[in-house]
Parts: C-alpha cells; structure tokens; sequence
C-alpha cells in the first residue's frame, strides 16, 4: 500500500511539474511579447512626433479652403498618406458642432523643403495639405481646430 502511494504521488508530481512548465513558459512568452509591444509604442511616441506650424481659412465660391501646415518634429518619414488622416472641428457661429475627415492621401498637399526623398515628408520637412469644406464660409466659423494623425500614430492638433 505504502509503495504504491509513492508511486501515485511521484507520477502526480511529474505531471504537475509538466503542466506547471508548459503554462510558464506560455505565459513567459506572452509576457515578453506584450513587454516588446509596449516598447514599440513608447519608440512610436518619440520617433513620431508632429506639430501643426499653421493654419489658415480662405473664402471661396463654393465655401472655404482650410490651409494646414505641419511640421514633421520626429526621426521617422511619412510616405503612406493614405494611412494619415486630418480631422477638422468647426465651431459655427450659432453653436453647431461640425466634424470632417479625410485621409491625407485624397487631398491636395504638398511639401516644403522636399529635398531628400520626393514625395515623402521626412524629419524637418512640412507637409502643407489643403481641405476645402463646402457651404461654410469664414463669417459663420466661430473656432476652427485641426487634429493631424501620422501613419505610424503620431497625433497632434491645433485651433484657431
């Protein structure tokens, strides 16, 4: 009776010793993975950093061109514009709120200092984008405010 309880417990053991390695080093994994993840997140912070350098409203026939300048303040290069999106907030005159939003890659855009790669808005360089917004002219705009986001998922805004 006493040898076979020893057996029992020392196969009990092994088991529960391999279940225990097998669950460990599963959860182990995941946690190294999720620690890379919050690395790459915390490196997209810093490396994909924007500022809006300006912002300007012009009156047209149809409504009004919205002019949005903004600077590239990282170390990574914007070229997929179709991933880069501008959200603009008006305020009207009489309190209604409205919001528009566009990828940056259908809308009108050019880049100064473009010297290193064409096209592509590098480190240093300003992306100018150009959002035309109909049936609201200047004189009903009460606040206007810009919110740019980078392919990568730097964000940053701006009002008037």
């Amino acid at each position: 009776m006493g040898l076979s309880n020893a057996i029992a417990s020392g196969i009990m053991l092994v088991v529960m010793i391999n279940v225990f390695i097998v669950f460990a080093g599963g959860s182990i994994e995941r946690v190294s993975e999720l620690l890379r993840d919050i690395r790459d997140i915390d490196a997209r912070a810093t490396y994909d950093l924007c500022s809006i350098a300006g912002i300007s409203v012009l009156n047209t026939s149809g409504g009004s061109v919205v002019y949005v300048n903004i600077s590239n303040n990282g170390s990574t290069e914007w070229w997929d514009y179709g991933k880069s999106y501008v959200i603009v907030e008006i305020r009207t005159a009489s309190g209604a709120k409205l919001l528009y939003s566009s990828s940056v890659g259908s809308l009108n855009r050019a880049i100064y200092g473009d010297l290193i790669n064409p096209n592509i808005t590098d480190p240093g360089e300003i992306l100018s984008i150009e959002y035309m917004i109909s049936n609201i002219y200047i004189s009903n705009i009460s606040s206007l405010r810009i919110v740019f986001s980078t392919q990568g998922g730097g964000v940053c805004a701006e009002g008037i």
